[in-house]
């Protein structure tokens, strides 16, 4: 480790051991770089080793989102052209101006070209080098070759009764906060996919806080991505309860028995006092009423009972131990402040760590 890298390690507050410090000059080697590591180290306390599983683990999750973020992607785009054209009967509506709002098609202070100019522009040369011949139907092509950015570009563009005609089409009527939602919706995605396509980390990463709208715009996607979720991160065993008695894990301290741990002067009622709103994660939750998946290298998600993934731990070594929480197992949410950013961040919610645990 060079000294500019030890200089950046130690402006997070990051300490590692001589060995720590080789293990991660070994993994960075063949696989990146200390800036791409820094984000994973911060989140794991410099814990090397749990760095390098999370960041194989956010490699996994970007190549699943990816695959159905460009299906998507390809049908939103269809869905798009098709809402128009029933309206308009136009077949080459993309690059007519009067379908387009004033702000979008008007130049900018000294600018020559509008925004629509622009975009059009961009379009027309992707469909040159794409070789598509002269075609009745232009939109279709249009949209094809259009990246999603651009995409997003053109669908804020147009009038506002095409965003609720395309919102129709994903049971939104009649309800303009919604309309808006479905636009800021695509947004993130394209957040999503950008990350995705250039390797950037999911860890962490920001997203604008307004994805209350009708689940059904994913078009029962949500099934195929949790099944090729379950297939992609190698599951070797899954149990839907009774994780315990299954075998899928081992046997876990909730945050009612390290409550009881900490101060074993407190009553069952002062416990569940303590623990209301928290039950998800006591003892005999865990065991009997959790799901759990059992990786092929030993790791264990368990997920909470009431938020799916938006709450859940990982058991970084699986039921070898300790089995501790702050040692080998951590939880995790995905929160965020009212209209703020969307964070994976350790469960904030939740005090499950117990004594000597970080």
């Amino acid at each position: 480790m060079n000294k500019d890298q030890s200089s950046l390690i130690a402006k997070k507050n990051i300490q590692l051991s001589e060995e720590d410090e080789s293990i991660l000059d070994d993994f960075i080697k063949s696989n990146c770089s200390y800036y791409y590591m820094i984000n994973f180290l911060r989140i794991t306390a410099g814990d090397v080793k749990k760095a390098i599983q999370l960041y194989f683990f956010d490699e996994q999750i970007r190549s699943i989102l990816l695959k159905y973020i460009l299906r998507l992607e390809i049908q939103m785009k269809k869905d798009f052209v098709d809402t128009v054209y029933s309206t308009t009967s136009d077949s080459c509506f993309w690059n007519k101006p009067n379908y387009f709002n004033k702000q979008f098609t008007t130049p900018k202070q000294n600018n020559i070209e509008s925004l629509f100019d622009v975009v059009v522009k961009e379009i027309a040369n992707r469909m040159r080098s794409m070789n598509y011949s002269s075609s009745s139907d232009k939109n279709h092509q249009a949209f094809y070759a259009m990246s999603f950015g651009s995409f997003l570009k053109f669908y804020s563009g147009m009038h506002l009764k095409y965003h609720f005609d395309f919102s129709e089409k994903y049971f939104i009527k009649g309800k303009p906060n919604l309309v808006e939602g479905l636009k800021r919706y695509l947004n993130n995605i394209r957040i999503i996919r950008n990350r995705c396509c250039h390797s950037n980390h999911l860890v962490s990463v920001k997203l604008k806080n307004d994805l209350n709208f009708h689940t059904s715009l994913l078009n029962g996607y949500i099934g195929d991505i949790k099944s090729e979720f379950e297939k992609t991160i190698k599951i070797i065993k899954i149990c839907e309860d009774h994780a315990f008695e299954q075998g899928c894990i081992p046997e876990y301290n909730g945050i009612d028995t390290i409550k009881k741990a900490e101060d074993d002067s407190l009553s069952d009622a002062d416990i569940n006092s303590a623990t209301t709103g928290q039950s998800w994660w006591r003892k005999s939750q865990i065991a009997n009423n959790r799901k759990a998946y059992v990786l092929s290298d030993g790791i264990i998600l368990l997920m909470s009972g009431w938020s799916g993934m938006r709450m859940f731990a990982i058991d970084v070594n699986g039921k070898r131990g300790p089995n501790k929480w702050g040692y080998d197992i951590f939880a995790f949410s995905v929160a965020a402040e009212k209209g703020g950013s969307l964070n994976l961040i350790p469960a904030y919610l939740l005090s499950l760590v117990e004594k000597g645990g970080k």
